[in-house]
């Protein structure tokens, strides 16, 4: 969505059949002109109308209120946005230097008035004034837009990796340099690809920032200049809990902070009807360059499905938009905020039940967990054994308690409750069945496992681990 000098908005919508280019006024929303674009048409491994950006789905307006696009037809359109309408102005074809059948994801100018753009299948291109097309092939897919700076420096993440180019001495795109991030080559509910899931975000200070595809997601921050002194990598921070984190959208850039929103578990829209939502939480991370390293400053437990989210520099507030599980039309899928908590599970969530019994809340293709939203926040996850039994039901909701101790409570009181207990991993301690995580002097969730492996320390961590606790 962009503005333009007069005020009203320009976007494009981006329908089942085919993107619309659409004015509208900024007070009434009233919708003041359109234009239609080339129609959509499904192209192998294209992804679905939910996860296929390319042909329309980004767009910049230019200083002189005209919208540049990529069209489905694969070609770069330039049309005048006027005083009751669209006009087109240009179109440029860089058909020839992308394969048959591939997409255009993005187009943006650099700061000599070139375009560049980006396509599905890799190709990296820049189009110059006289409409002559270069292009340069990567061989790893692209699915999101890319970043330009005031040095030359164009931005790529790829599925492999992050990239800055600059146009060669003829023009043509080069490679600068490339750096991987870690993937863990799996498409998680959230993302539309096996990879960073993150347009690059430049950052004060020379700094580029993506988020990876670890089974635990980082933000990776890098120097983004031509030639560095040292590593480029300059930190790594985890976000959001391990397995539980993907993002498809940019991150927020201020000064040194990063804002991430999660959406793990958004596949389209249905992931949030009938009551359901995603996984929570939009963390902050602030880096601090001389030292190298970066730091999680706040996490909130809020749920931001889909939505880019944006920061106001003037209040120092994060705008998202957030969706609650919600109680009367949860289909029984969410957990009550104050669901009893026993050896034999949480709520309606039992141990020993069967995973085709146990009903998901996301509907999410995972072998070895079910997950459940909690009413007030929070979540309980079923780990699943070789049967697809739950042989662990943990849970990170305040209101669920086990002895008076549950997510929340402090070590201090844990202790108290659990004097018999003993360590098994990092952070967690068991007592008979009860498995208790504790971290920065907090119970951060707390779990029941079956008998058959409460006492078998290395199925236990295995549990812990596809719980994503």
């Amino acid at each position: 969505m962009t503005f333009d000098s007069r005020g009203r908005i320009v976007t494009i919508c981006v329908g089942l059949d085919r993107p619309v280019l659409t004015l509208m006024d900024p007070a009434t929303l009233a919708t003041l002109a359109t234009y239609d674009l080339p129609p959509r048409s499904p192209r192998p491994g294209g992804g679905g109308a939910f996860s296929d950006f390319s042909g329309g789905g980004y767009f910049f307006l230019d200083e002189r209120d005209r919208a540049v696009m990529p069209t489905t037809d694969r070609r770069l359109l330039t049309v005048a946005v006027g005083e009751r309408g669209f006009t087109v102005e240009s179109e440029v074809s860089v058909a020839d230097a992308m394969p048959q059948g591939d997409g255009i994801v993005s187009a943006l100018p650099d700061w000599t008035g070139r375009i560049w753009f980006v396509t599905q299948s890799g190709v990296v291109g820049v189009v110059d004034a006289q409409g002559t097309v270069r292009a340069k092939p990567t061989g790893e897919r692209i699915t999101d837009s890319f970043s330009v700076d005031e040095t030359g420096g164009v931005f790529v993440v790829t599925n492999g990796a992050l990239y800055r180019f600059d146009a060669g001495p003829a023009g043509a795109p080069a490679v600068t340099w490339r750096e991987t991030y870690d993937n863990s080559g799996v498409q998680k509910p959230g993302q539309v690809s096996p990879g960073s899931g993150t347009t690059p975000t430049l950052m004060d200070g020379g700094l580029v920032a993506i988020a990876d595809n670890a089974e635990h997601m980082q933000l990776a921050v890098f120097r983004r200049g031509r030639d560095v002194s040292g590593p480029r990598l300059v930190c790594e921070q985890p976000v959001f809990e391990r397995g539980r984190g993907a993002t498809d959208n940019s991150l927020i850039a201020a000064g040194r902070s990063l804002v991430v929103e999660n959406n793990f578990g958004y596949a389209s829209p249905a992931s949030t009807q009938n009551g359901a939502s995603t996984e929570l939480g939009v963390e902050r991370v602030d880096v601090d360059l001389q030292a190298g390293t970066c730091r999680s400053v706040w996490r909130s437990q809020e749920r931001s499905s889909s939505v880019v989210p944006k920061l106001s520099l003037a209040n120092g507030l994060v705008y998202a938009y957030v969706k609650e599980p919600h109680p009367d039309d949860a289909g029984g899928r969410c957990v009550a905020r104050r669901a009893p908590l026993s050896r034999t599970g949480v709520g309606t969530v039992r141990l020993d039940e069967s995973g085709g019994t146990l009903v998901d809340d996301g509907g999410l293709p995972l072998r070895s967990s079910v997950r459940f939203c909690v009413f007030g926040g929070g979540r309980v996850t079923a780990a699943l054994d070789r049967r697809g039994r739950a042989e662990l039901v943990g849970t990170t909701a305040r209101g669920h308690r086990i002895r008076g101790i549950g997510p929340g409570t402090s070590t201090q009181a844990f202790r108290r409750r659990f004097a018999e207990r003993r360590r098994v991993a990092r952070g967690v301690f068991r007592s008979g069945r009860v498995l208790v995580h504790v971290r920065r002097r907090r119970v951060t969730w707390v779990a029941v496992v079956s008998p058959t492996i409460s006492a078998n320390r290395a199925r236990l961590r295995t549990a812990i681990r596809n719980a994503g606790l």
